[in-house]
């Protein structure tokens, strides 16, 4: 249901969207720089996002 919503389906069905494989297929096929800079990324922005909320406090 989550996994339908974020890639923007207007209404849930029961049909997965895609294999579950597809996410071991594109896992091995990313470097290990690129992972490490999207978990940067990701990190870097929950961080903003905490020091924001602080301010609106």
């Amino acid at each position: 249901m989550y996994l339908q919503y974020f890639i923007g389906y207007s209404s849930y069905i029961k049909e997965p969207p895609f294999d579950a494989a597809l996410f071991v297929d594109i896992r091995k096929r990313l470097v290990q720089d690129l992972i490490y800079e999207m978990n940067r990324k990701v990190h870097e922005f929950l961080m903003d996002r905490a020091i924001k909320k602080k301010m609106k406090a």
